[in-house]
């Protein structure tokens, strides 16, 4: 916004294995002022933003922890301000696997306003990923959000699923 830079990422307390929250940054091109900003995302907070779960407690389609997230979105509108999107994405062995999409928005001034997860589960053969991940679309004041699901990770209630985001199909959208 006004020719200043905006970077995002995500941290790790020292001593932890799981990434702790989100940071973001601005660079002011006049002033080469640098302010920073750090949302931590608890276990318990990244529990409560995912729709469902096993009978054991362990989610469908990834862990308790905030964890393996890479960012790949920053989008800057001027009215609504902030928007990180972000997948978590394993690679081990011969398998990738590309689950979760985390979503979060921030205001102009940077002050978080909501966040959510949205469910996924894929794996593919390192060499064959051509399907996986997702794709992000914007159209004005709407995000849509298109991948493949593994079929036992589609949620078998309509109430089960974050109020942010609606289902169409074995797509979600988010509104």
């Amino acid at each position: 916004p006004n020719g200043n830079l905006i970077g995002a990422g995500v941290y790790r307390e020292s001593g932890k294995n799981y990434q702790s929250g989100v940071f973001v940054y601005r660079i002011d091109q006049e002033t080469q002022g640098y302010q920073k900003w750090e949302y931590p995302i608890s276990k318990e907070a990244y529990a409560r933003m995912h729709p469902y779960a096993d009978a054991e407690g362990k989610f469908v389609s990834g862990t308790r922890q905030f964890r393996d997230f890479f960012l790949d979105h920053l989008v800057w509108q001027e009215v609504q301000g902030l928007t990180i999107i972000g997948e978590q994405r394993r690679f081990d062995d011969d398998e990738d696997k590309y689950n979760d999409i985390l979503v979060m928005q921030l205001d102009t001034t940077f002050k978080k306003q909501w966040a959510t997860r949205i469910p996924k589960m894929q794996a593919a053969v390192w060499t064959q990923t051509d399907f996986t991940s997702y794709q992000f679309l914007r159209r004005h004041e709407k995000l849509y959000f298109l991948f493949n699901d593994n079929e036992e990770n589609i949620p078998t209630t309509v109430s089960s699923i974050p109020q942010k985001v609606k289902v169409r199909d074995l797509n979600y959208l988010y509104s």
